[in-house]
């Protein structure tokens, strides 16, 4: 969890200089504002940059699994609760 914790951090405040991704949400806040954000740059070296990447994505899919059956569970309690 540490882990995932500390790579969804580093993915939420630098993934459009580090790993060139524009969530969606800041993409919307943009939009609405009428003005970009700040542009960062990456002080990473490439193969370090790649690597992170590789990893981020790495501890979103091997997580994804449990957290759609937890959000499957969620929903059935829920529905058992209406």
């Amino acid at each position: 969890v540490t882990n995932f914790t500390i790579v969804s951090s580093l993915v939420q405040k630098h993934a459009v200089s580090c790993f060139n991704i524009v969530p969606s949400k800041q993409q919307s806040y943009a939009e609405a504002l009428g003005k970009e954000w700040p542009a960062r740059q990456c002080v990473l070296d490439e193969a370090v940059r790649n690597q992170l990447q590789q990893l981020a994505v790495n501890a979103y899919q091997s997580a994804s699994a449990g957290l759609l059956r937890n959000a499957h569970n969620r929903l059935v309690e829920q529905e058992k609760a209406n």
